[in-house]
C-alpha cells in the first residue's frame, strides 16, 4: 500500500512539472546541469518568451514496472514505473531487460529506473517538431505521433535522468487506425537537435514498434512509411 502511495505521489509530481516549466529550444537542451531536477528534466517545450502553458494537465496514466501496459488490444510488458500524457500513440513504455535497464541506469540499491512522456506539437515544440518532419521526409514517411521523452532512475526520492548516450529499449503500441502490414519506424531528436530513425525492432508485431531510446530527455515520432 505504501509502495502504491508512493508512486501516485511521484506520477503527480511528475505531471505537474511537466506543464509548468518552459524550455526554450531542442526538448533535450536545457536539462538541469546535476541531472537531478525533476522540473528541469520533464519540462514542456514552449516557443521562447511565452511563459509556461496556461492549458490545464492532460489525464494521467500511471505506468507499473514489471507489468502489463494494454492498449489497442495489445500487451506490452513494461520494465520501468513511469508516468504518461501521451494521446498521439495509444502507448509507449520501456521494455528493456531488468539486466540491461540496471546496467545502462547505473542502479544501485534502492533505486529504480523512471520513465515520463508527453505529446508535443509544432506550437509547443517547433524545434523538435521541425527536426522530426525532415526526418520524416527523408524516409518518404508520414508522422502518427509526437512525444517528448524522459527516462532516468528515481534515488532517494528524486528523479535523476540518465546519460544521453545510452540506449535503452522502448516500445510504442500503434494506434488502431494504422495498416499493421505497413513500415513503422521511430524519430528520435536528441540533445542539441541531433536526429536519427531508428529501425523496428520488432518488425514481426504489426501493432508494436520497438526501438532503442535515449537516456535522458528526447523527442520521439512514430512514423509511418507507404
Amino acid at each position: 500500500m505504501k509502495t502504491r502511495i508512493a508512486q501516485k505521489a511521484i506520477a503527480a509530481a511528475m505531471v505537474v512539472s511537466m506543464v509548468a516549466t518552459p524550455l526554450t529550444a531542442f526538448a533535450t537542451t536545457q536539462a538541469s546541469s546535476s541531472g537531478s531536477s525533476t522540473a528541469a528534466v520533464v519540462a514542456a517545450e514552449t516557443p521562447s518568451g511565452s511563459g509556461a502553458p496556461s492549458t490545464p494537465a492532460p489525464a494521467t496514466a500511471a505506468v507499473p514496472a514489471n507489468g502489463n501496459v494494454s492498449a489497442n488490444g495489445v500487451k506490452v510488458f513494461s520494465t520501468a514505473a513511469g508516468v504518461s500524457t501521451v494521446k498521439s500513440v495509444p502507448a509507449v513504455v520501456v521494455t528493456a531487460p531488468e539486466a540491461d535497464l540496471t546496467a545502462a541506469l547505473s542502479l544501485g540499491k534502492g533505486e529504480k529506473a523512471f520513465a515520463s512522456s508527453y505529446d508535443i506539437t509544432a506550437k509547443t515544440a517547433p524545434n523538435a517538431v521541425e527536426a522530426i518532419n525532415e526526418a520524416a521526409a527523408t524516409q518518404g514517411a508520414t508522422v502518427v505521433g509526437m512525444f517528448n521523452m524522459t527516462i532516468g532512475k528515481m534515488s532517494g526520492g528524486q528523479f535523476k535522468a540518465a546519460d544521453g548516450s545510452v540506449r535503452i529499449r522502448t516500445s510504442i503500441i500503434i494506434p488502431a487506425t494504422c495498416d499493421p502490414s505497413k513500415t513503422y519506424k521511430v524519430v528520435v531528436v536528441s540533445k542539441g537537435g541531433q536526429k536519427r530513425v531508428e529501425d523496428d525492432l520488432n518488425p514481426d508485431n504489426g501493432k508494436v514498434v520497438a526501438f532503442n531510446a535515449d537516456g535522458g530527455i528526447a523527442a520521439y515520432a512514430l512514423i509511418c512509411i507507404g
